[in-house]
């Protein structure tokens, strides 16, 4: 009855329901990242996220945004650095399990 819902919920191996969303919003990227160019939906994403970081991630908000706050709070910029450089993202198992890891380390 003292103890706190985190601590009890951690011990039960349950995550919060924000880490249930975040790993969903990072899947949904992968998804985006490794569609088909020729695809408007990828193009647009391209475009935004591009945009995002050459106006220095200012005056712009939505998926963008929050999805690099998203991979800070994680530690995981790296990835999207990687994809904005090389167009390169890990296939979905791989990155299934380093979400997987990442959430249950934070």
């Amino acid at each position: 009855m003292r103890t706190r819902t985190d601590m009890c919920l951690s011990l039960l191996g349950w995550q919060p329901m924000i880490a249930y969303i975040d790993q969903r919003k990072l899947l949904f990227l992968q998804n985006l990242c490794t569609m088909s160019h020729s695809l408007l939906s990828r193009k647009i994403f391209e475009y935004k996220l591009q945009l995002y970081f050459v106006r220095n991630h200012s005056g712009q908000s939505g998926f963008i945004p929050d999805i690099n706050c998203v991979l800070r709070k994680y530690n995981l910029l790296e990835y999207i650095n990687t994809y904005r450089d090389t167009c390169i993202m890990p296939p979905k198992s791989s990155w299934t399990k380093i979400l997987n890891n990442t959430i249950v380390q934070y």
